[in-house]
């Protein structure tokens, strides 16, 4: 038998069912099988109460084409269904590459900090540097929300 740990959930359930003073492979090795079983059912009990499971048929057409739109956006099928309903719900746009987001944003604040360090170093004047640092942040707000936030959908139209 494989070393156990005495503060293990495990050897807590197999000294309490006695099993550990047999000595038997067999029987502890059946009663490990017994323990793992409950533990496993009651992990998915839990997990079912916080967390609610859907199931969605498609034919092989519509499989194809989520496939191929989720691969587009980088994400698993899955993924992908789950993200896209909750955008539509909340009238987000599915942002197709964050990866491509986060580098936009750290160009952004690569160049924040070039022009901060010209000022710092007197290569340019405050006021300059000032409005330059001002234009560029309204740049970098005005870019990040159109990539990820959508225009409202008004239900008039």
């Amino acid at each position: 038998m494989k070393h156990l740990k005495k503060n293990s959930a495990l050897y807590a359930y197999l000294k309490k069912i006695g099993v550990l003073e047999t000595n038997d492979e067999v029987i502890i090795a059946h009663a490990k099988r017994l323990y793992w079983k409950e533990y496993k059912k009651q992990f998915a009990k839990n997990k079912r109460r916080q967390q609610k499971a859907i199931t969605v048929f498609m034919n092989k057409q519509e499989y194809k084409t989520i496939s191929e739109v989720a691969h587009k956006h980088k994400r698993s099928v899955t993924a992908y269904i789950k993200e896209s309903s909750l955008c539509y719900a909340q009238q987000r746009f599915l942002v197709p590459d964050i990866l491509a987001i986060y580098e936009i944003k750290e160009a952004l604040q690569i160049h924040h900090v070039s022009i901060q360090g010209f000022f710092e170093n007197g290569l340019l004047p405050y006021a300059i540097s000032r409005l330059i640092l001002l234009k560029l942040e309204e740049l970098e707000r005005t870019i990040l929300n159109k990539l990820v936030e959508p225009k409202i959908v008004n239900s008039d139209s």
